[in-house]
């Protein structure tokens, strides 16, 4: 939540994150006749485990991610300053993980090699292969944190430029916290909506399979909220909150169970629904 002396803007930074890799494919023409052909010149259990490790490393940031659209480039996450210590710390242990990791693959990078000699024939070729000290430069976890401030250089050189791109900043700021504002009492209508269409029994049908996840993807919602809400909307707080208070202590088992709480959950989710729908008109 904001107060009025802090701006949306101070509650943010941008994580630039690169997860360096090898290239495993290459186009090849394999017949001579200018078919181009694609061959992959390595896969192992090795490079799926980092393969594996990046993927959870986005999902990481992109859970975090004070949700907006394409304002930035690929690679950058918009973030609440509150998780700063756990997003450092986070990524910092990435690495050493990731290190041994490409210990492994470098433990049998040669076995590796010989495998993929087998399997491609005449289409091996040594040097599509980095030497080992490469690889272990090329997988590194490179992050940084980028906070809303122009170059002072600008301003000791043209002040009238400084101005310009420091406002052109702000503004590309304040527009992705304008958006991350609708998009999560989007994401909130989406997932009420979703509940609401499960606890809806066609006439004469049997009751729908209710799985756990129903409830508990409100948990990830719930927990994040707070970090994620930088505008303060209190509207948007205010129905977010009370759904909270409203379902703590029931789950999907009880669901299963009961009819009586099926309609009683119906009837507050499908209220969240078209609460939302009205601010999001």
């Amino acid at each position: 939540m904001t107060s009025p002396s802090i701006a949306p803007r101070d509650l943010v930074f941008l994580l630039d994150l690169h997860l360096g890799r090898i290239v495993t494919t290459r186009r090849v023409d394999s017949s001579g006749d200018n078919r181009i052909e694609l061959k992959t010149i390595l896969d192992c259990p090795e490079l799926a485990e980092i393969r594996r490790l990046h993927r959870n490393l986005r999902n990481f940031a992109e859970r975090l991610e004070i949700p907006c659209s394409d304002a930035f480039r690929a690679g950058m996450y918009l973030m609440p300053v509150s998780r700063l210590t756990e997003i450092d710390e986070f990524f910092a242990n990435a690495q050493v993980r990731l290190d041994g990791l490409v210990d492994n693959l470098v433990g049998l990078y040669d076995r590796r090699k010989r495998e993929a000699r087998k399997r491609l024939g005449k289409l091996y070729n040594e040097s599509d292969y980095p030497d080992e000290k490469s690889l272990r430069q090329t997988y590194v976890v490179q992050y940084s944190f980028i906070t809303l401030v122009t170059p002072e250089g600008l301003r000791r050189s043209d002040n009238g430029i400084y101005e310009r791109e420091a406002e052109k900043l702000r503004r590309q700021f304040d527009r992705a916290i304008e958006e991350s504002k609708q998009i999560l009492a989007r994401e909130a209508r989406d997932l009420a909506a979703k509940v609401v269409e499960r606890l809806t029994t066609p006439r004469g049908g049997k009751p729908k399979i209710y799985r756990d996840s129903l409830l508990t993807n409100w948990d990830d919602y719930f927990e994040l909220f707070d970090d994620k809400n930088i505008t303060g909307d209190k509207e948007l707080s205010s129905i977010v909150h009370g759904l909270k208070e409203r379902i703590a202590g029931k789950g999907c088992s009880q669901l299963r169970n009961s009819v009586k709480l099926r309609r009683e959950m119906k009837k507050v989710f499908t209220d969240v629904v078209e609460r939302l729908d009205k601010m999001l008109d």
